[in-house]
């Protein structure tokens, strides 16, 4: 199920997922990988994760076409 906002996200994302970058990061990723790979939840939940490792090294500023997604 695709996310709207970060405080939709399920309570084991939000604690392995500290910042709101991060937050949005995975959330971003994991929504468009659902709407690209029909609705497949476990690798969706590593996209997001992936994505949010990336942010956290990164430390770039999240991309509003991320967010959109």
């Amino acid at each position: 199920m695709p996310y709207d906002n970060n405080s939709q996200l399920p309570e084991p994302v939000k604690q392995a997922l500290q910042s709101e970058s991060e937050r949005t990061r995975f959330r971003g990723a994991f929504n468009a990988c659902m709407y690209d790979n029909n609705g497949d939840e476990t690798r969706c939940f590593r996209v997001g994760y992936a994505a949010a490792r990336k942010a956290k090294s990164s430390e770039l500023p999240v991309s509003k076409a991320l967010v959109a997604a």
